[in-house]
């Protein structure tokens, strides 16, 4: 392969490139810095949920800390989290948003502030 080929090649790794990382950007749901959960309280047991056990949560800090006030206060509780944990929970949060901690339940729900 010669030079012109080589450089055709390059060009072609780096718009790839380019579009991989639009492309990983765009799925992640969020490209502002303000993204978070917030956590409601449910009086009813839903249809379906996730039961969470303070091991998982080890994994998930803030979602902890977001449902653990909302239990304090009984208000619907909102919290900007880091990037990583954000994108991490919604992938499990993309299927059922409904959460069961300590006998009681509650409604995630993910923001992205514009």
């Amino acid at each position: 392969m010669g030079n012109g080929g080589k450089k055709i090649l390059k060009k072609q790794l780096v718009i790839i490139g380019i579009v991989v990382l639009l492309l990983a950007v765009g799925l992640s749901g969020c490209v502002n810095p303000d993204q978070g959960f917030c956590a409601e309280k449910l009086d009813v047991k839903p249809e379906g949920y996730y039961t969470l056990s303070d091991e998982y949560l080890k994994s998930y800090p803030h979602l902890k800390e977001v449902i653990i006030e909302c239990n304090i206060t009984g208000n619907m509780t909102c919290m900007s989290v880091p990037r990583e944990e954000y994108n991490r929970a919604n992938i499990f949060l993309s299927q059922c948003n409904n959460v069961k901690y300590k006998n009681e339940f509650y409604e995630i729900t993910l923001y992205c502030a514009d």
